[in-house]
């Protein structure tokens, strides 16, 4: 008799096998695994791997949450939600090498947001740190003002862009 268990973060399945064990019954038995298994897997790559869309939906709600715990007074909250924002995923290199192909020189200039972003957000983390109130709106600010400035310049033609429009 053999034992085999399959074991991840959403699910158990554990599948016994005894030596003269029917060929369809064991095959049907993988097919349910792999049924069961592959979408998990699927979810957690796609958390590991996000594409453009699921990146500006998490800055966007760091944003968002940023401002609300300076509203708060959480600056634990605000420092993590800072640091989030600067070391956000990358783009897939997949829509990265779309995106180029498309914007070719006005490429420097898309990625000009992204460092603004970036060195603001690391500013923003410090501020909190320090508990400044007086630089934290402005690094907030600006944080705003690059989102906004790339989306106005580049967004409905990169969304159409990777959705094949």
């Amino acid at each position: 008799m053999g034992f085999s268990a399959i074991r991840n973060r959403y699910y158990i399945i554990e599948v016994q096998f005894v030596k003269n064990e029917n060929r369809k019954l064991r095959l049907i038995s993988y097919i349910i695994m792999a049924l069961i298994l592959i979408p998990a897997a699927c979810r957690k790559n796609a958390k590991q791997n996000p594409d453009i869309k699921m990146i500006m939906n998490k800055l966007n709600a760091d944003l968002s949450g940023a401002v609300t715990a300076f509203h708060s007074e959480n600056y634990a909250e605000l420092s993590r939600r800072a640091i989030a924002i600067a070391d956000h995923p990358k783009v897939p290199l997949k829509q990265r090498k779309i995106i180029a192909g498309e914007l070719k020189e006005e490429m420097q200039e898309f990625k000009k947001y992204d460092v603004a972003v970036h060195s603001a957000a690391l500013l923003l983390k410090k501020a909190a740190s320090d508990k400044n109130d007086a630089e934290i709106p402005e690094y907030i600010s600006t944080i705003n003002k690059n989102c906004h400035g790339c989306h106005v310049r580049y967004r409905k033609r990169i969304r159409n862009l990777l959705r094949g429009k």
